[in-house]
């Protein structure tokens, strides 16, 4: 559908648990309290399938499975089943932690779910314990057998979290040796993640480039996000930075966000928003609740405001509570 400013919005990011099996610094550090949702409160297979038709009814037609880590709900591959059985629902990708992504290549392979991002922001073995408080290794192992597959399209997704040109290289050579696509995404305010230094998108081209010579930006389409492509003159393929701070992208975003508890959120940055599940339980009418659906993401906000100071309707909840 088309929202207030004209933008095409088909794409949503779908939490499936707000639960997740790693303690990374930006979103639930180890040694806080993390607030879990209990399972009563988390959306039910048939409510996400309720929820997944409504938006295909107005324009939706690409879902992110999220978290979170979305491979802990022991129901994910009946989630997945039978968002399958939507018509107008073209395309199902993931976004994962990689730790049980093993244990589900068999049935992503099955069902034709070929997109799949890994979060990867270190590959020193200290840090990225550090970081994640989990074995690198495990990481790797896994990444390379989905490899043997040739039929995954993986992308590595990458925090920059007071990084060198040293690790950046490591990370670019391993991309190229695996043939896999390598994002740097731009810390966000959000949580934790304020806690930390800032590090542009620019500042990391600039120390790619030292390394593997001149830039410029791709006019390829790579997937359905906001990503922006770069080429360089030493590499194979091309890099993605998503810049939702430094080059804000506002004016072409294409997504919402539904919460692991039925909430969907036009934009990151503000915490109001629509409770489906609520309307779900209440029995209210389904064109009713579509309804309501086309109408909060008509109203989508212009853009995000993390660039100002704190407002009254400052999103204040950590992403895992968001959904990533």
């Amino acid at each position: 559908m088309i929202d207030n400013f004209g933008r095409k919005i088909n794409y949503v990011r779908l939490s499936l648990t707000d639960r997740c099996n790693l303690n990374c610094v930006y979103c639930m550090p180890k040694g806080q309290s993390p607030v879990f949702l209990q399972k009563e409160e988390i959306l039910s297979v048939d409510e996400i399938y309720r929820i997944c038709l409504y938006l295909s009814k107005i324009g939706i037609d690409t879902i992110k499975l999220t978290g979170g880590e979305p491979l802990l709900r022991e129901d994910f591959e009946d989630v997945v089943k039978k968002i399958k059985t939507i018509d107008k629902i073209k395309n199902i990708t993931l976004t994962t932690n990689g730790t049980r992504l093993e244990k589900y290549i068999d049935f992503l392979y099955d069902v034709g779910i070929q997109n799949i991002n890994i979060s990867l922001d270190s590959l020193s073995p200290q840090k990225y314990r550090e970081i994640t408080n989990f074995r690198l290794d495990k990481i790797v192992e896994v990444i390379k057998k989905i490899k043997k597959y040739d039929f995954f399209r993986i992308k590595i997704n990458v925090v920059p979290i007071d990084i060198s040109e040293e690790e950046i290289s490591d990370l670019v050579d391993f991309a190229q040796e695996n043939e896999i696509k390598l994002r740097f995404i731009e810390m966000m305010p959000i949580g934790y993640g304020n806690q930390f230094k800032f590090i542009s998108s620019d500042d990391i081209i600039s120390m790619i480039s030292k390394k593997y010579g001149e830039y410029k930006r791709s006019e390829k389409i790579h997937g359905n996000g906001p990503a922006v492509y770069f080429s360089f003159s030493k590499l194979k393929t091309e890099i993605g930075f998503i810049s939702a701070m430094s080059h804000m992208f506002c004016d072409s975003c294409n997504r919402i966000r539904i919460t692991c508890d039925g909430k969907i959120k036009p934009c990151l940055n503000y915490d109001y928003s629509l409770d489906i599940k609520k309307m779900i339980q209440q029995g209210v009418d389904d064109d009713a609740i579509v309804e309501k659906i086309a109408s909060t993401i008509y109203d989508k906000p212009k853009s995000h405001s993390f660039l100002g100071e704190f407002f009254e309707n400052s999103e204040q909840k950590s992403m895992y509570q968001i959904g990533g």
